[in-house]
């Protein structure tokens, strides 16, 4: 509980250490990985030169399974630390449950309400991906030409390997950062429209109060601001006044965030 925004915020670096963490074990136990190991590792890599597209399917579902468990725990642990369950988490809640969040507080809670909600820690947790990535794919970028090439990619970013046709936008046989912050935001476009088509129930193209309230997962940071979202307010909201609200939310993030350089 304590540590769940730790987890939370330093998930890639944490992915990316598991596997050297997993052979120092073994190497200071003077042991190497076992006969059954390396034969389940060769079965696997067999198996994935014979049916690449079964093989990368199958990873992409585990990856898809590992991350809805991930995001359920993540939600789990946020709604045991807001104990008034107003859908956000205060100083004193923070300070009680969540210390690590606690020192960060004022850094995280972007439009200074004195509340931390989930997309306030989800935007600081990707703030700090995409510092993570830029260092990631320096390290990755062997001859220094500002892209990633397939070969650049297979050996140090596998994952981006996995997906690099759909990420190299201009098919130069090349992925730039550019690209890959592209990518990820339809990626998390995707991601939204899908979660605002199962809200929108009757199909309309509009999410009213009733179908926010009764959304599954819940969209909680919506229903508290739906009337501030609800530009026109005719009681439903729409697609693209949430992209609109979006887009003020995060110029001012950006804006707090230049204050606080000066």
């Amino acid at each position: 509980m304590k540590n769940m925004f730790k987890i939370k915020y330093l998930t890639i670096l944490i992915a990316a250490l598991l596997p050297v963490a997993a052979v120092a074990a073994d190497g200071a136990e003077g042991k190497g990985p076992s006969a059954e190991a390396r034969k389940a590792r060769i079965e696997r890599m067999e198996a994935c030169a014979a049916n690449p597209e079964q093989c990368r399917a199958e990873r992409q579902a585990r990856m898809a399974q590992h991350q809805a468990e991930r995001k359920a725990r993540f939600e789990q642990r946020f709604k045991q630390a807001d104990a008034d369950g107003n859908g956000a988490i205060d100083r004193a809640e923070a300070e009680k449950a969540l210390p690590h969040l606690a020192q960060r507080f004022d850094r995280i809670d972007a439009n200074k309400d004195g509340q931390v909600t989930p997309e306030e820690l989800i935007a600081a947790r990707k703030a700090h991906s995409r510092r993570d990535m830029a260092q990631r794919f320096k390290q990755a970028d062997s001859d220094g030409d500002g892209a990633i090439s397939r070969a650049e990619a297979e050996k140090a970013l596998p994952q981006l390997a996995s997906r690099f046709d759909r990420i190299d936008a201009n098919k130069d046989g090349r992925v730039t950062l550019e690209e890959i912050n592209l990518a990820r935001k339809a990626a998390m476009r995707a991601h939204f429209e899908q979660r605002f088509k199962r809200a929108d129930t009757d199909g309309d193209g509009k999410i009213s109060r009733a179908e926010v309230e009764h959304a599954m997962p819940p969209m909680s940071h919506l229903a508290r601001h739906f009337d501030r979202i609800d530009a026109d307010k005719d009681g439903q909201v729409t697609f693209e006044e949430i992209a609109a609200a979006r887009k003020v939310y995060f110029e001012q993030r950006r804006g707090h965030r230049g204050e606080g350089k000066l």
